[in-house]
């Protein structure tokens, strides 16, 4: 479980100035939670906090500087990462105080508000890699309930539609 640290402060980094900037905070404070950016907002996700795993959604909008909240994930869970592809947020993986690992993949739009379950990964992990690369998400290593894995699999959202593992 998670340490007892729980944040919302935002800082902002401008590389050309190397400064930092404090930007609003978040509405919710946690940690372990997944990050994304889809067409200039950031969409905080899930998490862990003192009331345990969390399936808040919040966006943060930087030309206004505000946070809104959206539709919460369809699972409370934290140690999993968000990735943003074709204009949409993946969430593959991850944990729940209350249960085994997740190996559940959901998809958010953030036009609808809507959130898809997709195929399953082949592997349950948490604390995983995981990156878009010419529009196939990768989930690389991670924490399995057998140990720690190399495994990597590919989900190709515009092909198949599902998880294959790569071992």
């Amino acid at each position: 479980m998670p340490n007892g640290v729980y944040l919302s402060t935002v800082e902002e980094y401008d590389p050309g100035a190397n400064e930092w900037t404090f930007k609003a905070d978040m509405p919710t404070a946690r940690t372990e939670f997944g990050c994304a950016e889809v067409a200039g907002k950031v969409y905080a996700i899930g998490g862990y906090n003192a009331t345990g795993s969390l399936d808040v959604v919040e966006e943060y909008d930087p030309s206004s500087n505000t946070w809104t909240t959206r539709t919460s994930m369809p699972r409370v869970r934290y140690a999993f990462r968000a990735v943003s592809v074709n204009g949409k947020t993946l969430v593959p993986g991850g944990a729940s105080q209350t249960g085994p690992l997740v190996d559940a993949v959901d998809e958010f739009d953030p036009t609808t508000g809507l959130w898809v379950g997709r195929a399953k990964m082949g592997l349950a992990r948490r604390f995983f890699g995981a990156c878009n690369l010419d529009g196939s998400v990768y989930v690389v290593g991670g924490d399995t309930s057998g140990g720690w894995t190399r495994a990597v699999e590919e989900y190709e959202p515009l092909v198949t539609l599902y998880f294959h593992r790569k071992d």
